[in-house]
């Protein structure tokens, strides 16, 4: 985790399109690798991580949309768009979002080319919903509390990701 930042979203980031939409929030975490990474390599990384396993196995459990490595080689590879709960909403050479089944969030993947090195980006973006459909004053404060986790979970995975 270490090196990990809070970041800006940079202006060319297809999560971008995102912003401005009412009670929607993003965020954006940031690391340097000191060597040349491409995305296809960056997501891979993310998606394989020792600490992601642990959440593609709950999801596979809880939601019954399983993954497996071959899913994501396609998906690496651009042959599917789909991977366990996740559908590709947006790619590029050097980005790519992924949203959930339910369209509540979506993960952002992001690498910068530098003359020395990469940087890499992650972010979320939260989507509004109906969690508590009759109790939606439930809903900001059990989101305000679940920030901080959220928020040292994406660290957490973009530093392991860079890692490699």
């Amino acid at each position: 985790m270490l090196g990990v930042r809070k970041s800006e979203i940079p202006m060319t980031a297809l999560v971008k399109a995102y912003q401005g939409q009412p009670k929607t929030r993003i965020d954006c975490y940031k690391i340097y690798a000191d060597k040349s990474v491409n995305l296809e390599y960056f997501v891979g990384r993310f998606y394989r991580g020792r600490l992601f396993r642990i959440e593609r196995a709950l999801i596979s459990r809880f939601t019954g949309h399983p993954s497996s490595d071959k899913q994501l080689n396609d998906l690496l590879s651009a042959t599917s768009k789909t991977f366990s709960a996740w559908t590709q909403s947006a790619r590029n050479e050097n980005q790519l979002i992924m949203c959930d089944y339910q369209g509540r969030t979506c993960s952002w993947f992001m690498v910068e080319p530098l003359d020395e090195g990469t940087s890499l980006y992650f972010g979320t973006v939260l989507k509004p919903t109906q969690y508590f459909k009759g109790l939606e004053w439930l809903s900001k404060p059990i989101f305000t509390l679940f920030l901080p986790a959220h928020g040292l979970y994406s660290r957490l995975l973009l530093g392991a990701a860079a890692k490699g």
